[in-house]
C-alpha cells in the first residue's frame, strides 16, 4: 500500500476520534495510529487464493469381472471431494464444487450413497475405489468432468442373485413363490424376478438358503434393484446354537420406476453377532389392497475380505 493511501486512513481516523469520541475515547491516538498502518500494510500483502471449480452431474461405475463383482447398476447421489489430503465436503448431484490445490494439481471424486434409502444418511461407499483426477483448467474457472469409480479390487460377493439362471430364493410361510421375468420384462440382463401378490395369497416371505459366515470386523452392505407398487423389508435371519432370529437391515417403498437401494448390514452383524446368517425378504399385502407386485434384480451382499 503506498503513502498517500497510508495518510488519507490517518486522516480519516484522526476526524473520527474527534467527532466520535465515545467510541475511542479512552485510547491512545498514537497506537490507534499505528495500528491502522500496519493491518493496512499486511492487508495489500497477503493473496487471496482464488479456488477451481469442478460441475459433476453424475458418476459412472466402470464394468468390471462380472462374476466377481455383477451388474455395474447402481445409484450414487453424491460425491465427496478431496485434494492435497483436505476434505472439501459432501454434495449432492448435480453440483458445483470449489476447491484449493496448490501443490499436487490432483483432487480425488469418491462415490456417496443414501445409506438405507434415508436422505439424511449419506456417505462414501466403502465398496467403490476414488475416481482420481487433475486439475488442467484455469483458476477460478468451471470444468465438467463424469468422474468414473470401479469396484474395489477386494470386494467379494457373498450372494449373487440376477435370476439369469432361475433363482436360489426358497418360500417360506405359506409365501408367494418367485416367477422370473424374461425378455422385455426384464431389468436388465436377460431375467429378473417378481412376487405378485393377492387378497388369496397375500404373503411373500423367501430367503436364500445358504449359511453366510461374517466377520463382524468388516463392512457388509446388501444392494438390490427393486420396482413395486407395495413395501417390503430385507433382513438378515440370524443363527446361533439355540435361537433363529429375523433381523431387520430396512424397508422399501413403492417405486413405479426401476430403483437401487443399498442396506448396511455392518452394525447389525458386529451387534447381532451370530454364527450364520440367510438373507430374507418379506412383505404382507397391505389392508385394502387388491393385489401388489414385487420386482427385483441383482441382488448381492457384497463383504471386504
Amino acid at each position: 500500500m503506498n503513502k498517500g493511501k497510508n495518510n488519507i486512513a490517518i486522516n480519516t481516523l484522526y476526524k473520527y476520534t474527534k467527532t466520535k469520541n465515545m467510541v475511542f475515547k479512552n485510547t491512545p491516538l498514537l497506537f490507534i495510529i499505528l495500528f491502522v498502518i500496519i493491518v493496512s500494510q499486511q492487508a495489500c500483502k497477503e493473496k487471496i487464493a482464488v479456488p477451481y471449480f469442478v460441475h459433476i452431474d453424475s458418476v459412472n461405475l466402470a464394468s468390471t469381472n462380472y462374476d466377481n463383482h455383477g451388474s455395474v447398476s447402481k445409484k450414487i447421489t453424491d460425491v465427496w471431494l478431496y485434494s492435497d489430503n483436505v476434505f472439501y465436503g459432501a454434495y449432492v448431484l448435480p453440483a458445483n464444487i470449489p476447491f484449493i490445490n496448490n501443490n499436487s494439481k490432483k483432487f480425488e471424486i469418491r462415490a456417496g450413497i443414501k445409506e438405507n434409502g434415508i436422505d439424511a444418511r449419506r456417505m462414501e461407499y466403502p465398496f467403490y475405489f476414488l475416481s482420481s483426477n487433475t486439475v488442467d483448467w484455469p483458476v477460478g474457472t468451471y470444468k465438467t468432468i463424469i468422474p468414473e469409480v470401479r469396484y474395489r479390487d477386494n470386494t467379494k460377493l457373498l450372494i449373487h442373485e440376477d435370476f439369469e439362471i432361475g433363482t436360489n430364493f426358497i418360500t417360506q410361510n405359506n409365501s408367494v413363490g418367485v416367477n422370473i421375468l424374461s425378455g422385455v420384462n426384464a431389468f436388465e440382463g436377460a431375467a429378473s424376478a417378481q412376487l405378485s401378490l393377492n387378497t388369496t395369497n397375500y404373503i411373500a416371505d423367501i430367503f436364500i438358503d445358504k449359511d453366510l459366515y461374517l466377520n463382524p470386523n468388516l463392512n457388509y452392505f446388501v444392494e438390490l434393484n427393486y420396482k413395486c407398487n407395495i413395501p417390503f423389508e430385507v433382513n438378515l435371519i440370524g443363527k446361533t446354537s439355540t435361537t433363529t432370529t429375523v433381523h431387520a437391515l430396512g424397508g422399501v417403498n413403492p417405486s413405479a420406476n426401476w430403483n437401487k437401494i443399498y442396506f448396511n448390514a455392518t452394525n447389525l452383524i458386529n451387534n447381532v453377532k451370530a454364527n450364520s446368517y440367510k438373507l430374507n425378504i418379506k412383505s404382507v399385502l397391505p389392508v385394502g389392497s387388491i393385489n401388489g407386485s414385487i420386482e427385483l434384480d441383482n441382488i448381492k451382499l457384497v463383504g471386504l475380505q
